[in-house]
Formats: C-alpha cells, structure tokens, sequence
C-alpha cells in the first residue's frame, strides 16, 4: 500500500514534507513545469470528486487504522504482505 504508515508520526512528517514542496512552486526547473503539474493534479482531483463522489479524508491516518481494524475482523486468512484473505472476497472477482 503506498504511503502506509507505522507511527502517526511518520505520516505527519509526510505531510509537512508534501506541504513544503508545495511552497518551492517558484522554484523553476528546467524539465519541469510545477505549476502547470499542480495545476492538472488539482483538475483530476476535482474531476474524481464530481464523478465518483469523493470526499476528502481529514486524517489519513486514522482512516487508514480505522480501515485495518474493520480488515482484521474479516480475515481468514493471514498474508505476509498483512493484507490477508478475506471470507467473500471470491465474488468480487464473479
């Protein structure tokens, strides 16, 4: 899974250091177009919040636990990835 955390605070040190690129917008790359990749970053954001009904999650990490926790209880199976097998999972492929 990308981005998962262990510790809340290596996610909220992740999120400064997203925060802090943010500012070097100015900064010019020779390569790179930051503001035009902020730009279409945003216009996909928004476009899968309209078509999919997205919401924002205000705290990734508790989401993320809070998701683990639910996970775990329908586990029947354990893998070493810590994803596991999960009762019911087969219809999903039906």
């Amino acid at each position: 899974m990308l981005n998962d955390f262990e510790p809340k605070e290596h996610y909220l040190s992740y999120l400064r250091y997203q925060e802090d690129e943010g500012e070097d917008d100015e900064e010019e790359i020779e390569y790179f177009d930051r503001k035009k990749w902020q730009r279409q970053k945003n216009e996909v954001r928004d476009f899968a919040m309209q078509c999919f009904g997205f919401q924002p999650i205000p705290d990734g990490y508790a989401y993320m636990q809070e998701v683990r926790r639910a996970r775990r209880n329908e586990l029947i199976l354990p893998t070493s990835d810590g994803l596991g097998a999960r009762h019911g999972a087969h219809q999903l492929m039906a």
